[in-house]
């Protein structure tokens, strides 16, 4: 991406560099402050990112609203159109480190003997290169159910009472993983699936029809069935 610093003026064209970075204002909200927890990003470490990073355009907002994405020392941070409102960070380096405060799971699955069936877009627009941070849509989609899925329920006890299937969606419908027990080495094969290259198109029926399928054949054995 090409710098767009002309579209908008800078933080820094306010402020100048020689501001302390602790002083830059940086205003916080929920949403941001809890992926900063589950990631360990310091509120210093985004405000560096606005002092020195590289800064480019990013997504849109879901109204439209321009935001700006600065990047600096293996993290990325994005801005609303002002440059002072967090909306979220991650970190490029793979070193997003565990920390016992983190947010929660929102479904808890821990404990309930859930069989929890996941249908993943593998149609070939799930190539694209849009998303921040990631190779590509699906390497997003794979990355966020290993963090926000998988470790995320561990954390909150859940394993081997609770299994998953994951169902591939495109031309035609494609379990890809049947009751595999929710622990560590399902990560591995999220990792291995997120490799299979996305084609064709996005039939959704098939996939529901799948699903419906693999859930009614285990109804009697779990107490709680999520899709």
């Amino acid at each position: 991406m090409q710098r767009q610093d002309d579209q908008m003026p800078s933080l820094l064209d306010s402020f100048g560099r020689s501001i302390i970075t602790d002083n830059i204002p940086l205003v916080s909200h929920v949403h941001g402050r809890q992926r900063r927890a589950e990631r360990n990003i310091q509120r210093k470490e985004l405000q560096a990112a606005i002092k020195y990073g590289q800064k480019e355009i990013a997504n849109p907002g879901r109204d439209g609203s321009t935001r700006w994405r600065y990047t600096y020392n293996g993290v990325v941070f994005v801005t609303d159109e002002t440059s002072r409102h967090e909306v979220t960070s991650w970190r490029m380096d793979g070193k997003d480190e565990e920390e016992d405060v983190v947010a929660p799971a929102e479904v808890q699955l821990a404990g309930s003997k859930f069989h929890a069936v996941l249908i993943i877009d593998q149609s070939g627009s799930m190539r694209s290169t849009d998303v921040p941070g990631y190779n590509s849509r699906s390497h997003a989609v794979y990355e966020c159910l290993k963090r926000d899925f998988v470790r995320e329920q561990l954390k909150s006890g859940a394993a081997t009472d609770v299994i998953v299937t994951i169902i591939s969606m495109s031309d035609a419908a494609t379990v890809l993983l049947h009751k595999q027990p929710l622990n560590e080495s399902l990560i591995d094969d999220l990792e291995r699936l997120s490799k299979r290259r996305p084609k064709s198109h996005g039939n959704y029926i098939p996939a529901l029809d799948k699903a419906l399928e693999v859930m009614k054949a285990d109804a009697a054995n779990t107490s709680g069935l999520l899709l």
